[in-house]
């Protein structure tokens, strides 16, 4: 056994990984810290090379993760293979990554997202059987037949809530998202189609392989509305023109998404990174409530 990066990281992952998978783990290295614990790398005396991701969050139930890729992969959208799974420790299938993210990249990740974006809920309602996580934050998927309900009740409400009770927004910005969700109604339709997204599509969730496919990981998945997920990759800048552009020739996309609604759905995940990094991202917050019409009062 050969251990590399942080051995103090490391710690009693080689045994620990010896006793679920049956067999040693060799050249086990740090590749780097996630949200919640830390991933690494290594390799089966078979040769295959596998990626694990150990949690050291009480509240992070890695087993939903599996579950979720689980999900995904019968969904058809390209995940890691899950080799095993227990609540703090994952084993997944390692995949082999370029750095080559052309067009064709962008193409196939819009193929992938808009054949999983018609997959449709199956009871017609919003939501997901079970918790789901963004980041290490739990995400309330109640199954609701109204989409502003579910966005306003499961997603902002609660998001914002963190935010104000650990104290990382001034009394008036909160005050400023609280009358954006009593607005809500206004901003959004109540019956887009239940899609099922992958819910975090930012780059690092996104790997493109040697053959210029891609793999997606770190699931938030729910059946929502599926410009919710246009709006995380418009945020953090995911894609650019030919992944919207191959999209939009499967998946149709409402100019008042351009122009509104992608920066309505957007306060969600600003206050979830407001809350899972203190200090930053308020700005951001600030200027997207702005844009939709909910500035600081004269």
């Amino acid at each position: 056994m050969t251990n590399e990066g942080d051995p103090g990281a490391i710690g009693t992952v080689p045994a620990r990984l010896k006793q679920i998978l049956r067999e040693p783990v060799s050249s086990l290295k740090q590749l780097h810290r996630g949200v919640g614990g830390i991933v690494l790398s290594g390799t089966l005396p078979s040769g295959r090379r596998i990626v694990v991701k150990h949690t050291v969050d009480a509240g992070l139930d890695l087993r939903v993760e599996a579950r979720m890729l689980g999900l995904l992969k019968l969904a058809s959208l390209p995940v890691p293979e899950v080799i095993a799974v227990e609540e703090d420790m994952l084993v997944l299938d390692f995949i082999e990554t370029t750095l080559d993210r052309d067009s064709r990249f962008e193409e196939h990740a819009a193929d992938a997202l808009a054949r999983l974006h018609s997959v449709m809920s199956p009871n017609s309602m919003f939501g997901l059987d079970g918790v789901s996580y963004l980041g290490s934050i739990p995400q309330n998927n109640l199954w609701t037949h109204d989409w502003v309900e579910f966005f306003r009740e499961r997603r902002v409400i609660p998001a914002l809530r963190r935010c104000v009770d650990r104290g990382l927004l001034t009394p008036a910005l909160t005050s400023r998202v609280e009358q954006f969700t009593s607005r809500l109604e206004g901003l959004l339709p109540n019956s887009p189609r239940p899609s099922l997204i992958h819910g975090d599509v930012w780059e690092g969730n996104v790997l493109a392989t040697r053959a210029q496919f891609v793999v997606f990981i770190d699931p938030s998945p729910s059946y929502s509305h599926a410009e919710v997920e246009l709006a995380f990759i418009t945020l953090f800048q995911s894609f650019s023109r030919p992944f919207f552009a191959r999209y939009s020739c499967m998946h149709p996309i409402d100019p008042a998404f351009w122009t509104e609604r992608r920066h309505v759905y957007n306060v969600y995940p600003l206050l979830i990174h407001v809350a899972l990094f203190p200090g930053e991202y308020v700005d951001e917050l600030d200027q997207t409530l702005r844009h939709v019409g909910f500035g600081p009062p004269c």
